[in-house]
């Protein structure tokens, strides 16, 4: 029975690769058909060529809030909000319809505009409504006319003439170290209630006040993801147009669909973020003595602030692996990109600093020795945790993103403890029991990283990679 398995095995993987991968693409083919129905679901059209953009929601259906009958508003999360920006980019990269690829990425750039917030000229069924001061004025007969204006977006929770509101972000004047603070400082809230034009509404309630890292992680990945999509040469570079031209914009042959600027929103939410994450004063990354007890490596991390300052607890093991991945994939897709501005271009060397000193805090306050990760990060030593799968692969997978720029030995070891760690789940874990779906997509995304980054031939025989193979292949 050897031999025969053993004369089996060369002809059957000589055919297998190339019929595989052809039937993957076949199948992968005929998903992309019904594309556009899935498209028209998204957006609550009746068909998939009958899109109303006038009353056309860029983000996601939420549940209704019930708060005023003559005022529809809908709850929204920003995690949830970064998650669609994400896959919104995600699935217009893979389309091969040009159209709805160019529908789903005017839907990513549009949730860039409508979290910045601004002014838009009100639509009255088939015209835009003129001003009340735009009357004809004989002296000046060229005179552009001016248009009734309407508030959209803009999501910018803060003090607003003393009392709590939101505002649109200004990105090139934001600094929430600015004096006076309580004015300046401004959140980007873990929950919002939006009106149909995506005006945020406080409702005299502390709604949505607390800013999370989690919800700042998702948020970066997304941008990094739209960032390193559309930079020159990227597969959505196509849908961005220059100042100089813009009538392509107009013209239904071009796939432009979003002037060039667009890109410098993503830019300017990063930084905002950035800056939210960084602030000294009462920021989520706290700079402390290192030569004390409770100083760690000089870094304090915090899952959440708000206008009052920082909330007290200790930081999940989660959030941290979360804002060091995304830091990671942003500071991947800046590089060498034209369009990045000179002050972000500067924080770069910074990103891979924190990157690596928050793996060595991950490390030292958030995994046991046995390679176990801890729910929340503590300098009390534990000889095993029991986070689970939850806190092991993003732990994985962010010192994965630090190992793969550093290859420094403590991260290397620790590496290791992880996947011994993440080797006595899966022996643990019931064939009969399926992985959470997010968690299964996570392990199989770990799993492409270890390849991507070069990973898993650093590791070597460390891990029993064959093994994980055949686990993962079971799990799908």
């Amino acid at each position: 029975e050897a031999k025969k398995t053993r004369a089996l095995e060369k002809p059957f993987m000589a055919v297998f690769p190339k019929r595989f991968r052809e039937e993957f693409l076949i199948t992968l083919a005929n998903q992309k058909e019904h594309f556009s129905d899935l498209l028209a679901k998204k957006f609550s059209a009746a068909s998939p060529g009958v899109l109303d953009w006038t009353t056309l929601p860029l983000i996601e259906q939420m549940a209704a809030v019930e708060i005023d009958e003559q005022v529809p508003v809908r709850k929204v999360t920003l995690s949830s909000f970064a998650q669609g920006l994400r896959a919104d980019v995600g699935a217009a990269r893979w389309l091969p319809n040009r159209s709805d690829a160019a529908l789903l990425f005017f839907a990513a750039a549009n949730r860039l505009l409508m979290l910045t917030g601004g002014s838009q000229a009100r639509w009255a069924e088939d015209h835009f409504v003129l001003s009340s001061q735009s009357l004809f004025d004989p002296a000046q007969p060229k005179k552009a006319p001016l248009f009734d204006a309407v508030p959209f977006g803009g999501w910018a929770l803060g003090k607003v003439q003393q009392t709590l509101g939101f505002s649109p972000w200004d990105w090139s004047k934001y600094n929430p170290a600015s004096s006076p603070r309580e004015e300046s400082t401004r959140l980007f809230p873990s929950e919002l209630l939006l009106t149909s034009t995506g005006v945020p509404l406080t409702n005299g309630s502390d709604l949505g006040t607390v800013e999370k890292t989690e919800d700042l992680a998702e948020l970066l990945w997304a941008l990094s993801d739209f960032l390193k999509a559309t930079r020159q040469g990227g597969v959505l570079a196509q849908h961005f147009g220059s100042a100089q031209n813009l009538g392509a914009l107009l013209d239904p042959t071009r796939p432009v669909v979003f002037p060039q600027e667009g890109r410098l929103l993503a830019m300017g939410i990063v930084a905002g973020v950035l800056k939210n994450l960084t602030w000294p004063e009462g920021g989520h990354i706290e700079a402390v003595d290192p030569f004390t007890p409770e100083g760690g490596l000089g870094l304090r991390f915090h899952d959440a602030i708000t206008l009052n300052g920082r909330v007290v607890g200790p930081a999940s093991t989660r959030s941290l692996s979360a804002l060091l991945f995304s830091i990671a994939q942003l500071r991947r897709s800046l590089e060498g990109d034209a369009d990045v501005p000179a002050d972000l271009v500067a924080l770069l060397p910074k990103l891979d600093q924190a990157v690596q000193v928050g793996a060595l805090t991950l490390v030292a306050q958030g995994q046991a020795p046995n390679g176990d990760f801890t729910e929340t990060l503590t300098l009390s030593p534990q000889t095993e945790a029991s986070g689970g799968w939850k806190t092991g692969i993003p732990g994985v997978r962010a010192l994965t993103q630090a190992y793969a720029r550093s290859e420094t030995l403590v991260l290397k070891l620790s590496l290791i403890a992880g996947w011994e760690s993440l080797e006595r789940l899966r022996v643990h874990a019931s064939q009969e029991v399926r992985l959470d779906e997010g968690l299964r997509l996570q392990l199989l995304d770990l799993w492409v990283e270890t390849e991507a980054y070069g990973v898993r031939r650093a590791l070597n025989s460390s891990v029993n990679w064959l093994v994980w193979e055949t686990f993962l292949k079971e799990k799908r």
